[in-house]
């Protein structure tokens, strides 16, 4: 049987999409995050003391963890005002990045971070910061 050198080239371009398709290309982080991409603490709240009607203050600070997803991390703060964070980019899994307040109230469901991947998928830190309850004599 006889073969031409362009059905040849043909041929062997399609096998060469198929095993390129197949094996999905890239490395993890490009085909996919391995590990669901989450954060921890996912939400945390600060409540003054009975009594104190004003919302905690400044020194408090939490360190958020983040786990999964691709590598490097972006850290939104659409609430500047009331939360500082230490950095907007975390470069490896298992970074972290610390919470600051900066004093005020929330709304009871909070303010959120937002926290997106490489992969552009998108996890968030709800914070709630409350004053405390009233005390009756």
């Amino acid at each position: 049987m006889k073969y031409s050198f362009s059905s040849l080239k043909t041929v062997a371009a399609v096998v060469s999409l198929v095993v390129l398709a197949s094996c999905g290309g890239g490395d993890d982080a490009e085909a996919g995050a391995p590990v669901e991409f989450n954060v921890f603490p996912e939400s945390f709240g600060l409540k003054a003391a009975d009594g104190v009607v004003v919302c905690p203050a400044v020194d408090n600070a939490v360190t958020v963890f983040i786990n999964g997803g691709a590598a490097p991390y972006t850290v939104s703060n659409p609430n500047p005002d009331l939360i500082r964070v230490s950095t907007i980019k975390v470069e490896d899994r298992g970074g972290s990045f610390i919470v600051s307040f900066l004093g005020g109230c929330t709304q009871t469901d909070g303010v959120g971070l937002l926290v997106k991947d490489k992969l552009n998928k998108q996890v968030s830190v709800t914070l709630v910061f409350e004053e405390g309850d009233e005390v009756t004599p």
